[in-house]
C-alpha cells in the first residue's frame, strides 16, 4: 500500500503537468503586490510565529472547513503573528490556489506557500499569486531538484524555508546551508509528531548563519518553551490555531510567553 508521499507525489505530477500547459498556453498573471520579507523580521531578535490557514489534514481529516482565509489571516496579524502559511494542497489539505490570493491581497506581512512543490512551474504559480515566501520539502525531492529549485526561487524574488526531518533531509541540505531552515516534527509517512525532534536535529547541525523554524505539534506552551530554550528562533503552528475558539489568546501566549 502507498504512503501518503508517495499518493501525493503521484497527484503532484498530474497537477504540474496541467500547470505547465497552462502556463504555456496563457502565461501566469504579472504580480503586483510587493514582496515582504520574513528573514528581515530576523535582525530584532525576537521569537516568530508562522501561523497557518489550513482546512483539513491526511491524518486528521476536516478540522476547520468553515474557515475563511482572508478573515482568519487578518485575525492573526491583528493578534501579532509574524508570518502567514497557506496550505494549497487540495486532495489531503482541502486548500486551493485561491486561499493565497485572498490571503495575500488581504495582509501587508510575508505570506508562505505552503505545497508539495517539485518544479519550476510552482514557483512561477507562487510568485505571481503573492506569496513572499515557498516551502521546499527536502524529503520529496532529490539532493539535485532541491538545489535547482531552492537557486531558482530566489532568483524569482522569493524566500525559501527548506523542510527537513530527519538526518537524509540534512545530508541533502549542507551544501545549501539554506537562510530558513524548518524541522518538521511530524514524519510524512506515518504523521507521528514529536517536538523532540527539533532539539535532536538540530544538535547535528552547523549552520551558524540560519534560523531554525519549529514546525508542527505546538498545542502548549510548555513545548514552546522547551524549543525556545534551544535556541529555535519559531515556530509553525497550524492544527492549533485553527481548531481552537481562543487561538488569538494562544497565539499571544506562543508569541511572548516566557522562556
Amino acid at each position: 500500500m502507498k504512503n501518503f508521499l508517495e499518493k501525493i507525489l503521484e497527484l503532484k505530477e498530474v497537477e504540474v503537468q496541467e500547470l505547465k500547459l497552462k502556463y504555456k498556453r496563457n502565461g501566469f498573471p504579472e504580480r503586483k503586490r510587493e514582496f515582504y520579507s520574513f528573514l528581515e523580521g530576523f535582525q530584532n531578535n525576537d521569537f516568530k510565529i508562522i501561523s497557518e490557514i489550513k482546512k483539513a489534514s491526511p491524518s486528521k481529516g476536516d478540522l476547520n472547513m468553515d474557515l475563511k482565509p482572508e478573515a482568519r489571516a487578518l485575525e492573526y496579524v491583528a493578534s501579532g503573528t509574524d508570518c502567514i502559511s497557506v496550505l494549497t494542497e487540495k486532495h489531503f489539505f482541502k486548500g486551493k490556489e485561491e486561499d493565497l490570493y485572498e490571503v495575500c491581497e488581504a495582509v501587508s506581512i510575508p505570506v508562505l506557500r505552503k505545497d508539495f512543490i517539485i518544479d519550476s512551474v510552482q514557483l512561477y504559480q507562487s510568485l505571481s499569486l503573492g506569496a513572499d515566501l515557498v516551502l521546499l520539502i527536502a524529503a520529496i525531492n532529490s539532493k539535485e531538484n532541491l538545489k535547482r529549485l531552492y537557486e531558482e526561487a530566489l532568483s524569482l524574488g522569493l524566500e525559501v524555508l527548506v523542510e527537513i526531518h530527519d538526518e537524509e533531509d540534512l545530508e541533502k541540505i549542507k551544501e545549501l546551508k539554506p537562510k530558513l531552515i524548518g524541522i518538521n516534527n511530524r514524519n510524512l509517512k506515518t504523521f507521528e509528531v514529536n517536538v523532540e525532534n527539533t532539539i535532536t536535529l538540530k544538535e547535528k547541525m552547523d549552520f551558524p548563519d540560519s534560523y531554525i523554524i519549529s514546525e508542527s505539534g505546538f498545542n502548549s506552551l510548555d513545548k514552546v518553551k522547551k524549543v525556545k530554550q534551544k535556541g529555535i528562533r519559531g515556530i509553525l503552528v497550524g492544527e492549533a490555531f485553527v481548531t481552537s475558539s481562543n487561538f488569538q489568546e494562544l497565539l499571544l501566549s506562543f508569541k511572548g510567553g516566557p522562556v
